[in-house]
Formats: C-alpha cells, sequence, structure tokens
C-alpha cells in the first residue's frame, strides 16, 4: 500500500515517518501513529477547553443529569426547581427578580440550577475534563462554600437566611442511607 498522505506520519519520530511514494510498512506502524495522533486529540481537546478564549456559557440542568442522578432528582423537587415560576407568579415581580430566582439573569434557564451555584458549565461539564475533580475546577467549576448562599440569602425582603453548617444536600443523605440498606 502506498502512503497518500504523509501528514498522518508527522506525530511519529523521524525513523519511522513515511513519505509520500513510500511503501506501508505494516499495522504496527499505523496503530502506533493512530494511538500518538488520538492522545494528541485528547490532550488538545482537555487544554483547549482549560485555555479557552470563549467566556464559559451555560449549559442547563439537562448536560448534568446523566452523571449526577441523584443530585438532579433531589434538585427537581426542590424549591429551586421552582423558583423561577414561584417568582413571576409573586405579586410584584420585576425582572431584577430573575438574579435570584433563575440560573441566568435573563431567566433563559429556569430555576435555580446547577450552575448558578457552579458557574457556567459549557468548559468543564465534558466527561473528561468533569471526571477529575482538579481540571473540572481549572476549567471552571466552582466548588459551594459558606458564604456562597448568601448571595440570594441574605435575609432582605423575603430572602431566607440559610445557616452553611446547618445545610446539607438531600442526595448526599441519601446515598448514604440506601449504601447502609
Amino acid at each position: 500500500m502506498l502512503v497518500k498522505d504523509a501528514s498522518r506520519c508527522k506525530l511519529l519520530p523521524s525513523s519511522h515517518r513515511l513519505a509520500l511514494g513510500d511503501r506501508f510498512p505494516g499495522p504496527l506502524v499505523y496503530y502506533t501513529a493512530m494511538r500518538v495522533k488520538v492522545a494528541t486529540l485528547a490532550v488538545g481537546f482537555v487544554l483547549g477547553a482549560l485555555v479557552s478564549a470563549e467566556p464559559p456559557t451555560f449549559v442547563g440542568v439537562e448536560k448534568c443529569k446523566p452523571c449526577h442522578r441523584p443530585e438532579f432528582e433531589t434538585w427537581s423537587q426542590s424549591a429551586h426547581a421552582e423558583a423561577t415560576k414561584a417568582a413571576k407568579a409573586a405579586p410584584g415581580f420585576e425582572a431584577s427578580c430573575l438574579a435570584c430566582h433563575a440560573t441566568t439573569p435573563d431567566g433563559a434557564l429556569e430555576g435555580v440550577q446547577c450552575e448558578a451555584c457552579h458557574g457556567p458549565g459549557s468548559q468543564y461539564w465534558p466527561i473528561p475534563i468533569m471526571m477529575h475533580r482538579d481540571k473540572a475546577v481549572a476549567a471552571g467549576l466552582m466548588l459551594p462554600a459558606p458564604g456562597m448562599c448568601n448571595r440570594c440569602h441574605d435575609g432582605k425582603d423575603h430572602h431566607k437566611t440559610v445557616e452553611w453548617a446547618a445545610f446539607k444536600h438531600d442526595h448526599r443523605e441519601k446515598k448514604q442511607s440506601q449504601e447502609l440498606e
């Protein structure tokens, strides 16, 4: 078999490169070249996401749901899931209410979804990044911390205060109790 595209071989050491018109040496060299190419693409994908020139965007709860099912189930039954609908139905509703009662200030993502606390997920939700906490954090995943809830739960007007130390996610409790059964 003749090599028609020598660019595929540029990733190999010079001793293994093929030139146009050379005979294809066999599946082992091709397999090695493809492994190097796939590995290079994977690293490039991860690094590209980490240093992307594009600002992160919101992806919505549907992107989180497949891997975080218990968290989704808890959220979907919570007041946070219905926060936008509740705010819009309340007397005196103003667009500024969406800063706390929706994931995005324009209300495009209804409810207080995952990204309201964890930040826009376009750069950390892909599985190769999200599998590794450090990579996800480097790509923009925010880990909730004391004080974060106070952005909205400030005790003013109708905003109930919450105490971080007393707050527990129901899904964590459910996971633990299911594991014990």
